[in-house]
C-alpha cells in the first residue's frame, strides 16, 4: 500500500502490513510510480519511532513502532511534557504504545503535527469511517 508522509508531501512509502516491509521514496525522483495511486494513510516518525496511521479492508488502524491497533479501539492521549510532547495510546484503559516526541513549531498545530492529528482523530468516529475511504 502506498502511504504519503505527514509532515513532507513529497516523501511517500510502500508499505506491506503482512510482513512490516516500509520503503519510503521520493515522489519526484518516481514520478511514474505513483502517477495514479492514491495513498492509503499517512506514516511520520515521532521519537524514535514510526507511526502509521492506513486503512486495510475498511479498518482504520494506527500502528506506533510496529504495532498495529484498529483505531475504533483506541483511546489517544496527548500531552505535554516540558518541551516535548508524549502521545499515548490507551486500550481499555491500558497503555499499549506510548511516544515522547518534540512538536514542530508552525501555526496550525494539526497540519504539522502527527501526534496531535491522531488524537483528533482518535475521539472523532465520523472522522475515522471517512479517512482514507475510496
Amino acid at each position: 500500500m502506498l502511504l504519503q508522509c505527514a509532515m513532507f508531501r513529497d516523501v511517500l512509502a510502500e508499505y506491506d502490513p503482512l510482513t512490516g516491509a516500509f520503503t519510503t521514496f521520493y515522489r519526484k525522483a518516481v514520478p511514474l510510480r505513483v502517477s495514479s495511486a492514491v495513498p492509503q494513510g499517512l506514516f511520520d516518525i515521532l521519537g524514535d519511532k514510526r507511526v502509521l496511521l492506513y486503512r486495510l479492508d475498511g479498518i482504520l488502524y494506527l500502528d506506533v513502532g510496529g504495532k498495529s491497533m484498529p483505531m475504533e479501539s483506541l483511546v489517544v492521549e496527548l500531552g505535554p511534557r516540558g518541551s516535548t510532547r508524549t502521545l499515548r495510546v490507551l486500550v481499555k484503559g491500558i497503555v499499549a504504545a506510548e511516544v515522547t516526541y518534540e512538536p514542530t513549531p508552525f501555526i496550525e498545530d494539526e497540519d504539522f503535527d502527527f501526534g496531535v492529528l491522531i488524537a483528533n482523530v482518535s475521539r472523532d468516529k465520523r472522522r475515522q469511517s471517512e479517512m482514507f475511504s475510496l
